[in-house]
């Protein structure tokens, strides 16, 4: 399995396009070369010794929180507005392809999340920002995470499809017309980023039907989790304040934002971790920079909740917190 990602993303790569030095390599994609050299990103991938490549993880994840504004979200208005204003931007669906045929956004391509993003990667721009929204937001969180730590200005929209058809003009803005992505846009990706994101996805579709699928936990598992006292790290990404005012029995709290990798430390390698956030999308990103810093975390569906999410999330199922 962990080969199909590989093969798909080399399709198409040229050789000309490896730029080496020692702490940095990129493959850059061109649209006129059908080789397939797979056993040569294998080559290139294995001549990083395993403290260079994880001091490439831990400095982009570093950058990441260091640059992240805004929550690295944009709201469901505001991509409307996007719309209308006939900004150039990619709009991406990672949804179910029955669902996106169903009806989408308008513009917005067909990218099925978690079996189709590492084939394209290299179809992705990056001189433009990319929207992605799924259903509710958390499994873009991971996404638009893993797509910044390669270098594309990605966002998540917030509360994904669920949220857009909350507004009352959002019939406007659907659309049943097919797209998909077919052109290469001359994409460059540092190798040793782009091993870690094929590897990931690749991760995903093994716990795929298991009480972890899309590095997600349902609330009631979750809750029986805590109520047999399991061995596992609970972590609040929420604010100190709400933190403080309530928060799951046992969890500890590092805040959302800048800098907030720096704190990581006081994580254990040796357990799972269950993060939560108000509704999911921020702890979709947390997940996934833990993940590739060699933590085991997964999010809680829904988050905390809030109204706007309901019935997901955690006190939208009735389950108790502690202050």
């Amino acid at each position: 399995m962990k080969k199909r990602y590989i093969l798909g993303v080399a399709i198409g790569l040229a050789s000309t396009g490896v730029l080496a030095s020692l702490a940095y390599r990129k493959f850059k994609a061109k649209d006129n070369c059908e080789q397939e050299f797979d056993n040569e990103i294998e080559k290139e991938l294995s001549s990083d010794s395993e403290v260079l490549k994880d001091n490439i993880i831990e400095e982009s994840v570093r950058k990441y929180y260091d640059e992240i504004s805004d929550d690295n979200k944009i709201s469901e208005q505001d991509l409307l507005a996007k719309i209308d204003s006939n900004e150039d931007c990619l709009i991406v669906d990672i949804r179910n392809e029955d669902y996106y045929q169903l009806n989408h956004i308008k513009n917005a391509v067909n990218v099925v999340w978690p079996y189709d993003i590492a084939n394209k990667l290299y179809y992705l721009p990056q001189d433009k920002p990319i929207y992605i929204y799924c259903y509710t937001g958390q499994t873009s969180g991971q996404t638009v995470a893993l797509l910044r730590i390669l270098g594309f200005d990605a966002y998540s929209v917030n509360r994904g499809m669920a949220g857009l058809k909350r507004l009352s003009n959002i019939d406007d803005y659907l659309s049943d017309e097919d797209r998909y992505l077919t052109e290469l846009p001359g994409t460059c990706l540092n190798i040793t980023l782009l091993k870690v994101v094929t590897n990931y996805y690749d991760e995903l579709i093994e716990v795929e039907g298991s009480k972890f699928t899309n590095n997600k936990i349902i609330e009631k598992d979750a809750k029986e989790m805590l109520d047999n006292d399991e061995d596992v790290c609970w972590l609040s990404i929420r604010s100190e304040q709400d933190y403080n005012d309530a928060h799951i029995k046992g969890a500890i709290n590092i805040p959302f934002g800048k800098n907030m990798d720096s704190n990581f430390v006081l994580l254990p390698k040796d357990k799972k971790i269950i993060v939560y956030s108000y509704t999911g999308q921020t702890a979709g990103q947390t997940v996934a920079t833990l993940r590739i810093l060699g933590f085991d975390a997964v999010s809680i569906n829904g988050g905390l909740g809030k109204e706007a999410n309901y019935p997901s999330g955690w006190i939208n199922k009735g389950f108790d917190l502690v202050s």
